[in-house]
């Protein structure tokens, strides 16, 4: 039995971490049997890091191969319909990282890579079509943790005052609920 561990959700959410989230959502949505373990201490974890994933006797860390690993040995399938230049777009996606900001740096990263990203999101459906791919998984993981957690962010501000971000988001929600 496949077992995601990850931290406790949070408002609405299976994982108060975006990376979490984003594997869980991946999971979910490639229609995968597992157990959802919730757990707080990391120390146990590959790297010292959550998420992780248990498969029978193999421990994968780090959300991009453990989507790498589901795919190679468990059948997720979530990006088959993507064309060659598709899926290269959707490989540079999964590497790009925040680093070290101040708050206001960091929000304003933020927000541009969240209106980025609301740019291209489709009125309806979701990013290559009506059937979500691994990118959707992504996005929500990001943007489901930044709309329904009940801060003052600006980050949140902005994806509550957008209506292609709020959908897309509500839209995935709903499909892993």
């Amino acid at each position: 039995m496949l077992t995601l561990h990850s931290y406790p959700g949070l408002f609405g959410v299976a994982d108060n971490n975006p990376f979490g989230l984003k594997v869980f959502a991946a999971m979910r949505l490639g229609g995968l049997a597992f157990r959802h373990a919730h757990i707080s201490d990391a120390s146990r974890a590959p790297r010292g890091q959550l998420p992780y994933l248990t498969d029978g006797a193999e421990t994968v860390g780090d959300s991009a191969a453990i989507i790498a690993h589901l795919e190679a040995h468990r059948g997720l399938t979530l990006d088959r319909a993507l064309t060659p230049a598709r899926a290269y777009n959707a490989q540079r996606y999964r590497y790009q990282g925040i680093g070290r900001f101040t708050p206001e740096q960091a929000y304003a990263r933020g927000i541009g890579n969240l209106a980025a990203v609301g740019a291209q999101l489709p009125a309806e459906g979701f990013v290559f079509g009506t059937v979500p791919c691994s990118l959707d998984a992504a996005i929500y993981g990001f943007v489901a943790n930044t709309r329904f957690y009940p801060t003052g962010t600006p980050p949140r501000a902005w994806v509550l005052g957008h209506p292609a971000p709020l959908r897309h988001c509500d839209a995935i929600h709903a499909s892993i609920a």
